[in-house]
């Protein structure tokens, strides 16, 4: 036992050891294996719009994080900060001037994020070619943006900040359902989550903060 041992050490001896012949070997390594054809509507849904539009949603940039990430630590801020809000104070010249609004920069990041997500809504609700209703609206009418750029009304200012961020949580999870709506695997009961009277009552003249929330509350499962 002990020469055939010796045996085969001696001609092995000579031969490069396999993470030598790996390192010269310039052979390329093998494909990976394909997916089966007959997996059809997952390869018909990775070559869709929507399927690029949930990508583009998830992808990092050069410049800044994903929509996702953005979109996802705003909604997870529940309350305002002191040193987020900026007080002007009352000014005896001019009563009507809001008071309270958002430090710049998180003013900013709240504008971009709704746009974003809205634009969102938008693009992947197209590609479901429903005729019946429109997409998710984030900030319906403007009203919780324009709220937080000047009111002065430190309860409205944190009640406006509150929705807006609930509404873009609930973006996110609307545009999931958009997906699944979209591959088969849910169907799509209600579009936008937003009674069209609801927007008809925000129409009205000489309606305050107060009862545009309150309608919405009312209107809007996702505000409750």
């Amino acid at each position: 036992m002990r020469g055939r041992s010796a045996s085969t050490n001696s001609s092995t001896r000579g031969m490069p050891s396999q993470a030598a012949k790996s390192a010269n070997d310039d052979t390329p390594p093998p494909p990976a294996p394909r997916r089966s054809s007959r997996n059809g509507p997952s390869k018909e849904y990775t070559l869709s719009v929507i399927a690029d539009i949930q990508r583009a949603y998830h992808q990092d940039t050069d410049d800044d994080y994903s929509l996702f990430k953005r979109a996802s630590m705003v909604a997870s801020k529940c309350s305002l900060s002191r040193e987020e809000i900026v007080d002007f104070g009352v000014d005896k010249d001019d009563p009507q001037r809001p008071r309270f609004t958002l430090r710049k920069d998180l003013m900013g990041k709240l504008e971009s994020v709704t746009e974003l997500m809205q634009g969102l809504m938008t693009a992947s609700f197209e590609q479901l070619e429903n005729d019946n209703g429109k997409s998710y609206t984030v900030d319906p009418k403007g009203l919780m943006l324009r709220t937080l750029k000047g009111t002065s009304s430190l309860f409205e200012l944190q009640s406006a900040y509150d929705s807006l961020v609930n509404r873009i949580g609930r973006a996110q999870e609307v545009f999931v359902r958009y997906v699944e709506v979209y591959r088969g695997v849910k169907t799509l009961a209600s579009p936008s989550a937003t009674d069209p009277v609801v927007y008809e009552a925000l129409e009205e003249e000489g309606l305050t903060f107060d009862m545009a929330v309150d309608t919405l509350y009312r209107g809007v499962p996702s505000m409750r």
